[in-house]
């Protein structure tokens, strides 16, 4: 009996998988006698008994597959069941090539009764996960084969397992104890203290442990247990210490240090390095980082079950986060997705609820010639302007040796001109009821300028011709002045950073964007397709295009105004329904102003 027969047998029986079909049918439809129908599924029944899947018999109806793992995706592949079948075959397959063994096309498709087509898928999912090892699972004339440099597919292996041990996947128990046991043996000969150069961390040394072990697999076969390690004698593992190395080094901490001031500071925060706090969190987010980067660069890929949660109570953090992302994978050369990038929101999530980012109060100082009146007219201001912080109170006398510039206002109670150089409100008569009026129009111009910067607000709305994301981005490019071949940079930009998460965010809006060295102002463009853009799954009629300035220092503030309009459904839908930009204009600066 061939394996196409059997198949054939299956493939009637997922077609028809809602109802019973008889031997007789079976028989006509295949050209055979009944009685070769029921060797063919006593035989078929013999071999899917380890898959849970069986094909039942019930007098008067005929026959029907049944079993807790099998699952029709579609009427014309002759077998598909769910992930837990599929995972079989990858954990076959893995086993097989860890330690260099012969596997023949033949020999998987007669052991799990699959087609070609779906063992293709198969090694499909297994490169999916594979972006950066280099090393790739392909066909060599009939067998499966790992294709690669010995360091590749070290670097391939140890992504796959490692990944299946820290998702807790019950899958290949036997390889998992073989590691522990190869491991146990050669514990003194691996010591990270000796072969990295500093700050290594547990996970470093997973890494280390695992790269081991592939490597020996990969040169002994089934031997590896007996096999006595001596690292200088392992050219490749060599060179996993000096991959980690150079991950551990001040030169990365610095570069991811550079990525997270450009993505983060400008576009969440507000003089982020300024506080301690914020510090010793930046400091934490770029040890996370350079664990992600990790992870990357050896391939392993840990499940964010948390995914669908994050998008949407963290839906701002989750955005900024993919353009972190993106930044880190032009820093790196990696190639990041969106479990990565949920991780990364979680982290800013975490300095959202220590801080309100979405009310941040103008900070200030009183100069006076005695505290008490200086105190006595901060209760004055605090009563009228709510959002004005008076952080300080000093006298004329601690002026001394201070610069003030953490301060956006400056109140001066004296008569003298304490500060060269730096603007102050100068109120002469703290008691008069003109001095609040002076501080109220003050504040104004902070506010209106913490939005508009080098004019940041954008001035019309564009009605969009276009009918694909692409040429919807492209056309609202078109409105930058910039060369044509720099439009096109721009718009690849924007395109790998949708690949990393789609900037759909909800109620009909989308908020494309990127950051670019060369402009010298931030550009927002402002789309509308009333009909809807299919984006990414989502039908998207609202587009805030927006072309960061690396340098631009008003657009942190900016950045997070329109994300609070978005989710303003009503006025979302104002906006779209009227397109006359003022109901965007006049929500930011009325939120600026602390009127929403």
């Amino acid at each position: 009996m061939s394996l196409n027969e059997k198949l054939s047998v299956l493939q009637i029986l997922q077609k028809n998988s809602n109802k019973y079909v008889t031997a007789n049918e079976i028989a006509n439809l295949l050209g055979i006698s009944e009685r070769t129908v029921y060797r063919y599924i006593k035989a078929v029944n013999q071999d899917l008994k380890a898959q849970e899947v069986e094909i039942v018999s019930t007098p008067g109806l005929g026959y029907q597959l049944v079993g807790n793992s099998f699952h029709l995706t579609e009427n014309v592949s002759p077998l598909n069941i769910k992930s837990a079948f599929s995972n079989n075959v990858i954990h076959y397959l893995l086993e097989k090539l860890l330690f260099n063994e012969r596997v023949s096309i033949q020999e998987v498709l007669s052991k799990f009764y699959i087609s070609e087509s779906v063992l293709h898928r198969v090694l499909q999912s297994i490169n999916s996960l594979e972006q950066n090892s280099g090393a790739r699972v392909g066909i060599d004339s009939a067998n499966i084969v790992l294709k690669g440099n010995l360091l590749e597919r070290t670097i391939f292996f140890v992504g796959q397992l490692l990944s299946m041990k820290l998702n807790h996947e019950e899958g290949l128990k036997d390889i998992f104890q073989l590691k522990k046991t190869f491991i146990k043996n050669n514990d003194a000969n691996i010591d990270c203290e000796k072969i990295l150069e500093e700050g290594y961390t547990v996970f470093d040394r997973k890494i280390i442990e695992w790269s081991a072990f592939v490597i020996v697999c990969q040169q002994y076969g089934r031997q590896v247990e007996s096999i006595q390690l001596h690292l200088e004698n392992f050219e490749d593992i060599t060179e996993i210490v000096r991959i980690l190395n150079v991950l551990n080094s001040t030169q990365t901490k610095n570069v991811l240090a550079q990525v997270v001031q450009t993505s983060l500071t400008y576009l969440l925060f507000t003089n982020a390095n300024e506080k301690k706090d914020e510090e010793a969190y930046f400091q934490r987010l770029n040890k996370h980082l350079i664990s992600l980067v990790k992870q990357k660069q050896f391939s392993i890929n840990i499940k964010n079950n948390l995914l669908d949660t994050i998008k949407k109570d963290y839906a701002l953090e989750y955005q900024v986060s993919g353009l972190l992302a993106y930044q880190i994978e032009l820093a790196f050369d990696i190639q990041l997705n969106k479990n990565d990038v949920g991780f990364i929101a979680l982290y800013l999530a975490t300095l959202n609820k220590k801080k309100d980012l979405n009310g941040e109060n103008i900070k200030g100082v009183i100069i006076s010639n005695s505290l008490s009146t200086g105190f006595l007219f901060r209760e004055r201001v605090r009563t009228i302007e709510a959002d004005l912080e008076i952080v300080e109170v000093l006298t004329e006398w601690e002026m001394e040796e201070r610069e003030l510039d953490e301060y956006e206002v400056i109140i001066n109670l004296t008569k003298n001109a304490i500060l060269k150089n730096k603007e102050c409100i100068q109120i002469l008569d703290p008691l008069s009821e003109n001095a609040l009026d002076v501080i109220a129009e003050k504040l104004r111009d902070v506010r209106q300028s913490s939005i508009e910067g080098g004019q940041l607000l954008p001035k019309a709305v564009h009605q969009l011709a276009s009918v694909s994301r692409e040429d919807v981005l492209a056309e609202l490019l078109g409105q930058l002045t910039v060369p044509q071949e720099e439009q096109g940079r721009i718009l690849q930009q924007i395109l790998e950073r949708e690949k990393i998460t789609s900037t759909a965010i909800g109620n009909a809006v989308a908020i494309p964007h990127t950051i670019l060295d060369s402009l010298d102002e931030t550009k927002i463009i402002v789309g509308i397709k009333d009909e809807g853009i299919l984006w990414e799954g989502d039908i998207v009629r609202l587009v805030f295009l927006i072309v960061f300035a690396k340098n631009e220092p008003s657009q942190n503030i900016l950045f997070r105004k329109i994300y609070n309009f978005t989710r303003d459904k009503e006025r979302v839908n104002k906006l779209i329904k009227e397109q006359k930009i003022e109901v965007l204009t006049e929500y930011l600066e009325g939120e600026s102003h602390g009127t929403h």
